[in-house]
């Protein structure tokens, strides 16, 4: 499925990645099935037999069937996050939080409540798929949004702006 949306290196990194991620899944997956035939007792043949062929099976796949398996999707959730730490430039975080600072503007037809709006859904959505972390640790904290709030006013009329939206920061702790 990559293949329609990425060729060269990028589609040849993703393999090697999620073939990297599938050999230790792989190799826990054998140790898991040898601990229970080690386990059995061997009173019942069948059972024996079956865990025999279990271990059997899961010994005969390959990288790429483990892959294919639906529990295994936190490998390739895994090399698509390589991806994206390959392809993105490097510090994108900095960027995007820096560009939030200094150049984006609010619209003068736009209310504040949609701009703060529209930042809270940048800061709760879009930031924490960013790498290095891909988690909430690096969202907005609320100093940050206040700050980009008061540098996003237009400049005309920007002291009534500020003292009539004052009240904007109470309005953040109460979310």
């Amino acid at each position: 499925m990559l293949q329609q949306f990425a060729s060269g290196s990028a589609l040849s990194g993703f393999n090697h990645n999620a073939l990297v991620q599938a050999t230790p899944a792989r190799a826990e997956l054998v140790a898991t099935a040898q601990a229970v035939v080690n386990r059995d007792d061997g009173t019942c043949v069948a059972r024996r037999q079956g865990l025999d062929d279990h271990l059997a099976a899961v010994q005969a796949l390959t990288n790429k069937t483990v892959l294919a398996q639906p529990d295994n999707i936190q490998n390739v959730t895994a090399a698509l996050r390589q991806l994206a730490s390959i392809l993105l430039p490097t510090k994108i975080l900095q960027r995007v939080k820096r560009c939030l600072r200094r150049e984006a503007r609010k619209p003068v037809e736009m209310g504040v409540r949609e701009c703060l709006m529209h930042i809270l859904r940048i800061s709760s959505q879009e930031i924490p798929r960013l790498p290095p972390h891909f988690n909430a640790t690096q969202m907005l904290s609320d100093d940050e949004i206040v700050n980009i709030l008061f540098l996003a006013h237009p400049k005309v009329g920007s002291e009534r702006w500020i003292v009539k939206d004052w009240i904007l920061s109470h309005l953040l702790h109460m979310m």
